[in-house]
């Protein structure tokens, strides 16, 4: 749910889903690298799913879910500063 939040508000933002992105662990001292945002969601739903923590329909349901909630906030929330329109 939270990742792809994420990552549909960092789409939305940037106008594109292919940003470098790193995530480091001081618990293991790597350094993961993605250059597209639909990697990095995929990785973590299947680390989550490897851990335990969910199953595969679960993460679906979670990333529709993630999708429409953030879609829904920047729809009816945000718009551009730079907008004219002043409702």
């Amino acid at each position: 749910f939270f990742t792809t939040a994420l990552a549909t508000a960092l789409k939305k933002y940037f106008s594109t889903e292919h940003l470098n992105w790193q995530i480091s662990s001081t618990a293991t001292g790597t350094t993961r690298v993605y250059t597209d945002l639909h990697d990095l969601v995929s990785e973590l739903q299947n680390a989550r799913i490897y851990a335990g923590l969910h199953y595969r329909f679960s993460t679906e349901a979670g990333t529709k879910l993630g999708r429409k909630v953030c879609q829904n906030f920047l729809t009816d929330h945000l718009r551009r500063v730079d907008d004219d329109d002043e409702d």
